[in-house]
């Protein structure tokens, strides 16, 4: 597949964002924050966020976390992968290596921070997207190390002839009813900021009619 039919996959032949998913995908916060009680799409959310990342940056890493890497295997989001993601959007899946590589060099990491000493195997690490899975298992000192690993080489990318700066971000997923490590992490519980300009290429990936 070319890079240039990557970058015009319509994304909503394959996924439909309810409201509040849809209100996630299109802010522009720095650190969006998905709220929502069990079954409520946050973690479907952060695997399409992590994959349209991944489609629109050749080259790009991004990150997917929960605390174990049971967790995602079992019910989790790499298990959400498996079972929802068509196999025509990515080359390969290595189970063993808990990473897919896209047909654009892009690779998406399912990852798991136990403890402290998991934090090791990230450090170095650049990833233009990582997202949380509970954020209420982690602490402020995982997330804060992890802040660090959020950056990408990639500066701009182009889209439909038009080039664009690449933002490296970091979003979450949270149960109402945790209480968040510490109220440093900046956020946007309520307000997920600003909508995306009406000439972001984001947008048109989650506008679209699904294809029957």
């Amino acid at each position: 597949m070319s890079q240039s039919a990557l970058t015009d996959i319509d994304i909503g032949r394959f996924y439909t964002p309810q409201s509040v998913q849809r209100r996630f995908h299109a802010s522009e916060a720095r650190y969006p924050l998905l709220e929502g009680g069990r079954g409520g799409g946050k973690s479907t959310a952060l695997l399409w966020e992590a994959i349209l990342q991944c489609l629109l940056v050749p080259g790009a890493n991004c990150l997917l976390l929960r605390r174990t890497l049971t967790a995602m295997e079992k019910g989790g989001i790499e298990d959400l992968f498996k079972k929802q993601i068509p196999r025509s959007l990515y080359r390969s899946y290595n189970a063993t290596k808990h990473v897919i590589t896209f047909y654009n060099g892009s690779n998406l990491f399912f990852g798991h921070v136990k403890t402290d000493a998991d934090l090791l195997q990230y450090q170095g690490a650049e990833f233009l997207f990582i997202g949380w899975e509970e954020l209420t298992q982690f602490t402020y000192a995982q997330w804060d190390f992890l802040k660090g690993s959020n950056r990408c080489p990639i500066k701009t990318y182009w889209h439909k002839g038009c080039e664009y700066a690449v933002r490296p971000r970091m979003a979450a997923g949270t149960n109402p009813n945790g209480l968040l490590p510490t109220q440093k992490i900046p956020y946007k519980t309520t307000n997920f900021g600003r909508s995306w300009r009406r000439n972001s290429p984001r947008k048109e990936f989650w506008t679209r009619t699904p294809t029957p």
